[in-house]
This record gives structure tokens, C-alpha cells and sequence, in this order.
């Protein structure tokens, strides 16, 4: 099921008995560091646009400590030096951009996304590690040759600049496919 507005959203993580937090923000100093002003929920239950892109990061260790599991809204980790993505929230009910940094998997990523999955610019050379189902992948200029595993649903598929021989897999609720 996709949730479609924050009521949804706030029942499913919260459970129905329980009622949202007062809001809450994450320490001042790191609100500068990372530019982000969401709003908390519940422990690990997030609102709001979070935004840690261009930071020189090399992993998300510093950023896993404030416990942020779930973004209702969109998350950004793009032209840093990531070469891995444990410490990402899990659930993302928006965008994930993870574009532009030294991934070689997607494993330790988010458990779901439910828009766009943005992947683009890394090394990566398969797609281990993806949600699903998803709507928009978007996994261009990687070096994937053979696409052997991929999201059983997904909408649209990105594979532009890769290196693409042999595309091995059954796909699901496929509408674009673009390489």
C-alpha cells in the first residue's frame, strides 16, 4: 500500500493509538551543518526535506547518530564521497538522491522509497540493494553492462550511460524504459 498523505503515513509508523510528539528540531548545530529543519515526530520519525548534499562526506556515520529512520518527505545525500549508504533512513516517503558519489552498491540503503530513486553517477554495476517496488529509478552513467536484478515494480527505468550488452530480468509495471 502506498501512503499517499501524512495522516496515513503518521497511523502506520506512530500506530493508531499513539499521537505525534510535540514538534521537536534536531540540535541547532547540526541543523547549520546539514541544512535541514524537519520536524520530529516520533523518535526516529521525521518530517521535512533533508539536505546533507556537497558536504565531502566519505560515509553517513556522523548523521546514522541522530537516529533518523524515517523521512516523510525527501532525502538528499548526493556530490559527497559516499562509498557506502549504511546510516541512510530506511523509509523514505519521497525522493532518495544518492547521485554523484563512489557507491559500488546500494545495499545498506533505504528499505523503501516510494517516488524516485536517484543513483546516478556512482560505480555501481548492479543493482543490488534496490527497494521495491519503486517508480522512477534513475541509474544512469554507472557501469552496468548486464542489468541482472532490478525492482520487480517499477514505472520508469533510467539506464542511460551505462555500458548496457545484456539486460537479464523480468520487470514489472514497466511504462519507460531508457538507455
Amino acid at each position: 500500500m502506498k501512503i499517499k498523505t501524512y495522516n496515513e503515513f503518521s497511523a502506520k509508523i506512530l500506530n493508531e493509538s499513539d499521537t505525534p510528539i510535540s514538534p521537536e528540531m534536531i540540535p541547532e548545530e547540526l541543523l547549520k551543518k546539514y541544512r535541514v529543519k524537519p520536524e520530529k515526530l516520533k523518535d526516529g520519525v521525521y518530517k521535512g526535506f533533508l539536505d546533507i548534499s556537497k558536504l565531502g562526506l566519505t560515509n553517513l556515520d556522523e548523521f546514522a547518530t541522530m537516529g533518523i529512520k524515517s523521512v516523510w518527505n525527501t532525502f538528499v545525500c548526493s556530490e559527497n564521497q559516499l562509498t557506502s549508504l549504511k546510516g541512510c533512513p530506511l523509509f523514505i516517503q519521497d525522493s532518495f538522491d544518492c547521485s554523484n558519489n563512489q557507491l559500488k552498491t546500494l545495499e545498506d540503503g533505504p528499505y523503501q522509497v516510494s517516488d524516485h530513486y536517484i543513483c546516478s553517477r556512482n560505480q555501481l554495476t548492479n543493482l543490488d540493494g534496490c527497494p521495491s517496488p519503486i517508480s522512477t529509478l534513475d541509474c544512469g552513467y554507472n557501469k552496468i553492462s548486464v542489468l541482472k536484478r532490478c525492482p520487480a515494480q517499477i514505472t520508469n527505468l533510467y539506464l542511460t550511460g551505462n555500458p548496457i550488452t545484456k539486460i537479464d530480468v523480468e520487470i514489472n509495471i514497466l511504462k519507460k524504459l531508457v538507455f
